[in-house]
């Protein structure tokens, strides 16, 4: 992936921009649709694939005692939520037949339809960028006030590059803009009845590499001030989401799979003692900051390691655990300054969570080039023309 792939970005604001023409446009074949919806991202691709009861059915009937995998099934939820509800609002969308085709300006639309929930119209553009673009192809959901789209504002944005023999294979970047979305239902929608449309960014990106004997998916996902979507009678929305993740999967020989997930996060998880970490029944006061690394082998047995430190801490915190295949702790060790506050051993680290991710060469944030994330982080915190 290119340094600067996420600077494709700022560009999609002007992919619905001038009236569409009256009649259907250009013919096209069945083939050429089906090329241009594989630029859309798919939910498997995007989402972590540490196992969840929301995206395996029965994965968690035993839930597991080992904390720390815990936490990484809290991460995969807070990722594969919002990966979820921009894949399923896009593949609604194509699920109808594009309303013209544009041969010269190889471009599919879908829209603008009047929003069936809220005020003003949507669409959706599919376009085939020009060549030696950062992306084969870029894509716009907008709302807009004006059949023409005039006005249209980008909610969700995106490029990428299918792989022709394997989708998931390929490389991309997205964005959920729900801060744009917000914005627009503040200025023409002034109705009681809408569900909460949500607050901040989602930005990710993906890609892969071949590695000895399988192939490895790399995401990174940059989370600033996000709060997902609420459905009337909800309950309260969750506190904001500010967090940067480095996630994926290493696909070996004989089936074997590997998750993990790199993270930085402040949270409020501590008191004022390593003991109390991850109680529930904390007190809510100052963020600690955690830095999480885990892999699960087969969506089962694993290990983490987490550091805790600033915050209601007065010495920074290591903690290590291994977990079964039911996700049932094993080993588990809490240092504090380097000083051992306590271990339990039952049945110890299995291979290969013998070793910590480093050692296994897993990647982890600290492997992502700063401008790239740096570039992502604007784009969360700024969205498109923040950024230009």
């Amino acid at each position: 992936m290119r340094n600067r792939a996420i600077l494709l970005l700022p560009s999609l604001a002007l992919a619905c921009g001038g009236e569409p023409p009256p009649d259907a446009g250009d013919e096209y074949q069945p083939s050429t649709l089906a090329t241009y919806l594989q630029a859309l991202p798919q939910q498997d691709r995007l989402s972590v694939g540490i196992p969840t009861a929301d995206d395996t059915p029965g994965a968690l009937t035993h839930a597991g005692d080992a904390v720390l995998a815990a936490e990484g099934v809290r991460f995969a939820r807070a990722v594969n939520q919002p990966v979820r509800h921009l894949v399923i609002a896009l593949r609604d969308i194509v699920s109808f037949p594009p309303t013209r085709f544009d041969a010269t300006r190889r471009e599919f639309l879908w829209g603008p339809w009047n929003n069936p929930r809220e005020a003003g119209k949507m669409a959706l553009v599919v376009r085939q960028n020009d060549p030696g673009s950062d992306f084969e192809y870029s894509y716009a959901l907008v709302r807009a006030t004006a059949s023409d789209l005039s006005d249209a504002v980008p909610v969700i944005s995106g490029g990428s590059t299918p792989d022709a023999d394997d989708p998931s294979l390929g490389v991309g970047v997205a964005l959920w803009d729900l801060e744009a979305n917000h914005d627009f239902v503040l200025a023409h929608d002034r109705s009681e009845s809408h569900a909460s449309d949500g607050r901040g960014r989602f930005v990710t990106l993906f890609g892969h590499r071949a590695v000895s004997g399988g192939e490895a998916l790399f995401n990174v996902a940059v989370f600033r001030n996000f709060v997902p979507e609420q459905t009337l009678g909800q309950a309260a929305a969750p506190a904001p989401l500010d967090v940067d993740y480095f996630y994926g999967r290493l696909l070996g020989a004989a089936g074997m799979r590997v998750d993990f997930v790199d993270s930085e996060v402040l949270a409020d998880l501590c008191d004022d003692s390593a003991e109390t970490c991850f109680e529930h029944d904390v007190v809510a006061d100052s963020d600690e900051r955690f830095d999480y690394s885990a892999f699960f082998v087969n969506r089962g047995l694993g290990r983490a390691e987490a550091r805790l430190s600033e915050g209601d801490l007065d010495a920074s915190v290591h903690l290590v655990e291994c977990w079964s295949p039911t996700l049932d702790r094993t080993s588990f060790q809490i240092e504090t300054d380097g000083a051992m506050v306590e271990t339990m051993e039952n049945g110890g680290c299995a291979a290969p969570a013998d070793q910590s991710p480093s050692e296994l060469g897993l990647p982890d944030l600290g492997d992502i080039d700063p401008a790239m994330l740096r570039a992502m982080t604007c784009a969360a915190e700024q969205g498109l023309i923040g950024c230009e």
